[in-house]
């Protein structure tokens, strides 16, 4: 069986919140010069196993979570390519059980200390130049949005990023959390 490393887990915004964020990955790219890319955040990487088998944990994993919040912090930027230009998100409860889940499931390991974000444009990046471009698109970002899938990838930060590809993606489909139903008082 052929192991490889070169494989992420992703998750993905619900579909309007995806147009959106895929029409401004498309604009930063064009005004700096990056590449295309599918907006996500990522939740493992360097995952072990085969293909067929990673995918099967992936739609267990979709079947087990329910759609939630994601909250935009704000945006950031780095000299690093691949966080040249991000948006930061808020650690909540059903992200927190997401990553558990994930990582008790996967037997990965996300990068320590594991940072949540939305990356916008991938590059060597001039602060001001991104800065500029991302005030065009910002407006245009909702400051929350929820998120709707698990997508798993061939992908990692040591292979190009048009060589990615998607192998399998499962909506979040999971039951509701469950309430007690109100006693009745005597």
């Amino acid at each position: 069986m052929m192991i490889n490393r070169a494989h992420s887990l992703w998750l993905l915004p619900e579909p309007g919140a995806l147009t959106i964020l895929r029409r401004a990955i498309r604009e930063l790219s064009e005004k700096l010069g990056g590449p295309l890319f599918t907006p996500h955040v990522t939740l493992l990487s360097r995952l072990n196993g085969s293909p067929n088998t990673l995918a099967g944990l992936t739609e267990r994993l979709a079947g087990e979570i329910s759609p939630f919040e994601l909250t935009v912090i704000g945006p950031e930027y780095s000299a690093s390519y691949s966080r040249a230009l991000v948006l930061q998100l808020a650690n909540t409860e059903p992200l927190d059980e997401l990553i558990r889940r994930a990582k008790d499931m996967f037997d990965g390991q996300p990068r320590e200390p594991f940072d949540i974000h939305l990356s916008l444009a991938y590059g060597r990046i001039d602060g001001d130049q991104a800065r500029a471009a991302l005030s065009a698109v910002l407006p245009e970002i909702p400051a929350r949005f929820r998120a709707g899938a698990i997508e798993l990838v061939s992908a990692s930060s040591e292979t190009p990023v048009d060589s990615w590809r998607s192998l399998c993606e499962f909506p979040l489909r999971g039951a509701p959390p469950q309430h007690a139903p109100p006693t009745e008082s005597a």
